[in-house]
């Protein structure tokens, strides 16, 4: 064999970021940070084009790139809110979806070490599964996506001398981090879930004129937000809330000590669906989906 295949074992680095000055355009001498507890990184590019047809011929006369298209989505494990924030938080300067980052992966390719950038990446939607282990997945669109690249070339298109993150050290919060069986308050009434997932849709917006390969310009759109989650039958409450479409506050406690939250306003029941099972063996509980005005996780 004339090649060395590589695996996630070769994966050299935990992902990192840096949040960027200039939108697409990683910063001179940048600190890294681990982008936190990285279980898988996906990625795509490829060629917006046309096909140009003629008289006379059958088959097509040419294919032809006009632009690029980069995407890619990052499931994490986490022990802080800072990358989450960029996905869920309104566009305020640092620190949320109003600024760019550029992420960073290193793994052995034919057994030597590359880098691959991503720049300009904006969330375009952002998804927490708060499981016994929480885990967020965050799509991202990018202005690039580079080739492999060797230390050399890497070096050359940031610039300085890049300080990257450490090893990773610290655990991931598990749901026994929130300090509570009742991690749940809609309308100041605390709740046991079986299961709770929430999703921001970022609708971004692209810039790209004729005659520009990539995107000059990729920020947030609209903001759609929605949940589900699943409790356990106790009372009408919640059911009869969503009979009446009644906008009510929810706080979902990510962790407790210094405490993180994710705070809902504006939430509506907008499905419950419960049902009865002979076969069952366990209690029975409703699921519900909701959708929100707005939302904010703590720093």
């Amino acid at each position: 064999m004339s090649f060395e295949p590589n695996s996630n074992a070769d994966v050299t680095r935990n992902v990192q970021y840096v949040e960027e000055t200039t939108y697409g355009t990683t910063p001179t001498n940048p600190t890294f940070i681990n982008a936190g507890i990285a279980n898988t990184i996906t990625w795509k590019k490829g060629p917006q084009h046309q096909s140009v047809d003629i008289l006379g011929s059958i088959d097509t006369y040419g294919e032809y790139k006009f632009a690029n298209d980069f995407s890619m989505t990052l499931k994490y494990y986490f022990n802080d809110t800072a990358l989450i924030r960029y996905g869920t938080e309104l566009p305020n300067g640092t620190g949320t979806i109003e600024k760019g980052l550029t992420f960073f992966v290193s793994k052995k390719v034919n057994n030597v070490e590359n880098f691959k950038l991503f720049q300009g990446c904006i969330t375009e939607s952002f998804a927490l599964d708060y499981s016994k282990i929480p885990i967020a997945t965050q799509t991202f669109r990018c202005a690039n996506i580079t080739k492999w690249m060797t230390q050399a070339e890497t070096t050359a298109i940031i610039g300085g001398t890049p300080v990257y993150a450490g090893a990773l050290s610290l655990d991931p919060w598990t749901s026994l981090d929130a300090g509570t069986v009742q991690p749940l308050t809609i309308n100041a009434v605390a709740y046991e879930i079986d299961k709770f997932t929430f999703t921001v849709s970022r609708s971004i917006l692209i810039m790209q004129p004729i005659g520009n390969p990539n995107p000059l310009r990729i920020e947030a759109g609209k903001r759609k937000i929605t949940a589900s989650f699943a409790t356990w039958e106790k009372d009408n409450v919640l059911e009869l809330q969503s009979d009446a479409f009644t906008a009510v506050p929810m706080v979902l406690t990510i962790k407790g000590g210094t405490v993180k939250t994710a705070t809902f306003a504006g939430l509506r029941n907008i499905a419950v669906a419960g049902g009865e099972d002979a076969g069952a063996t366990k209690y029975d509980t409703f699921d519900y989906t909701m959708m929100a005005k707005s939302i904010t996780v703590t720093a």
